[in-house]
């Protein structure tokens, strides 16, 4: 009666150990899991943040891992509107616009969102601004000459020309678009499926523990 009780104390012992064991497997399969779920934006032409000095006709994207599909890839101007993408592609890690026509000066926010290779979804956004010379500019920088109108502003005055000008309000700059990667709400699926796994391992270790028993 008294030599089992070693023998189910050993029993016990290997029961929580596999279980022990059986746990930290799967928490390191979920950790890689989550860790590898979600294609993020590596890289873009122009860059984030990046002032361009010519016009551009095509945005570049190119994520670090495949991409499955895009949902979303939309062009806003700083004042919110739309810029018509004529054309969009994309192969393994990149995705290329093509615009229909060259980008005015200004500021530009790119909102992208894809599908990456396991199927989860990802997006962000990224912004820069166009600054490219302006056609028949001189390329020396120099001023075209302009007619002398000193006389004629001299002799003509405007009404009002003594009152104070008020300087002209400055308005307010939009906050820079900072790239945002999200990811959706099916992560939280490896977390539930691991408490699942722990309740299903702990179930069968106390299940062969009674049967030892």
């Amino acid at each position: 009666m008294f030599k089992d009780v070693p023998s189910k104390r050993c029993s016990l012992n290997s029961c929580l150990r596999l279980a022990l064991m059986l746990t930290l497997c799967g928490c390191l399969l979920s950790f890689g899991f989550s860790v590898n779920a979600h294609t993020l934006l590596k890289s873009s032409a122009p860059a984030d943040g990046e002032t361009v000095r010519e016009s551009i006709e095509s945005i570049v994207l190119t994520f670090d891992s495949q991409v499955q599909d895009v949902i979303k890839l939309e062009l806003m101007t700083e004042a919110n509107h739309t810029i018509h993408i004529d054309e969009l592609q994309h192969e393994g890690r990149e995705v290329t616009a093509f615009l229909s026509s060259p980008l005015d000066n200004g500021r530009y926010t790119v909102n992208w969102e894809i599908v990456s290779e396991d199927g989860h979804i990802t997006n962000g956004s990224f912004s820069f601004s166009v600054e490219a010379e302006l056609a028949g500019a001189p390329e020396d920088g120099t001023a075209l000459d302009e007619p002398d109108t000193t006389e004629t502003n001299e002799a003509i005055e405007a009404p009002g020309a003594d009152e104070p000008v008020a300087p002209d309000e400055e308005a307010p700059q939009e906050n820079q678009a900072l790239p945002t990667e999200t990811a959706e709400e099916d992560t939280l699926l490896p977390w539930l499926g691991l408490i699942l796994v722990v309740i299903v391992i702990a179930g069968l270790a106390y299940v062969l523990w009674r049967k030892r028993s």
